[in-house]
């Protein structure tokens, strides 16, 4: 009788890790997207996928019991692949309106605040980052970058000329050739490249600044919400706000030099 009752004992087991297995297999790879060559955030070492960004992802989804796969890309094309759904979230999105029409972000907590500033070289005849001070300029921006609104309509005004180039590395090799008066971008990632190039007395930052603390976030198409568990995002947003009160975040931001920003 004691044999059959463990040899029951036993096969209820193994059913029960049988389920278990076929459950956790169940759970969908969630494909990320984020923006290739845009360190500390989002880069690549050796084919290895690192910065900020990546380490907050590997955390977050590692807490949920999630599989991931990261794809670093062309920031068009991560737009491109989120409004069509081929990927199922992107990581450091700004929110924008039109980006609400096809994608529903996770807005607490925020994963960076970032601020962009025009740079210029020194003596430039530009002195400050205003639409007057650089009417008639050729000004760069980074591919699929969102800038204030008052910048896109100066353009299209044609008050001054944008230069879109793939990375912010481009862009302070085209200030430094000549090819543009100045370039709009991030200051963490732009002064990256600059001491990168060591070119920081060749190349200045004007005031104002062209915005000033915008919050990055996880969005998830809405095209893949239509297949993915409905339970996602509650986790994500709870596993989330618990990595910024166990300083996880801060701790990930360190790691770079950098200090996590929360919300005021």
């Amino acid at each position: 009788m004691v044999k059959k009752t463990g040899k029951v004992l036993v096969f209820l087991m193994m059913a029960f890790l049988c389920v278990f297995s076929v459950k956790a297999s169940e759970k969908p790879v969630i494909v990320l997207a984020g923006i290739e060559d845009y360190a500390p955030y989002s880069f690549t070492v050796n084919d290895q996928h690192t910065g900020i960004y990546v380490d907050l992802m590997t955390e977050l989804f590692s807490r949920i019991s999630y599989p991931i796969h990261i794809k670093l890309m062309p920031f068009n094309r991560v737009l491109h692949e989120t409004r069509t759904g081929t990927v199922s979230a992107v990581f450091g999105a700004y929110w924008t309106s039109d980006r609400t029409t096809y994608a529903t972000y996770v807005e607490e907590p925020h994963l960076a605040t970032i601020s962009v500033a025009l740079f210029v070289p020194k003596g430039s005849w530009i002195k400050q980052a205003t639409i007057e001070n650089v009417t008639g300029a050729v000004i760069g921006y980074k591919m699929g970058f969102a800038m204030p609104v008052e910048y896109d309509a100066a353009v299209e005004n044609d008050l001054f000329i944008k230069t879109e180039v793939r990375t912010a590395e481009r862009l302070v090799k085209m200030l430094l050739a000549k090819r543009l008066d100045g370039f709009m971008h991030t200051i963490g990632q732009s002064q990256y490249y600059i001491e990168q190039l060591d070119k920081k007395q060749e190349i200045q930052q004007v005031s104002p600044l062209v915005f000033d603390e915008r919050f990055t976030y996880l969005a998830f198409s809405n095209e893949a919400l239509k297949t993915l568990p409905e339970e996602l995002l509650p986790l994500i947003t709870q596993a989330l706000s618990t990595m910024v009160q166990d300083g996880t975040f801060a701790s990930v931001y360190r790691k770079y030099n950098l200090s996590y920003v929360a919300e005021k």
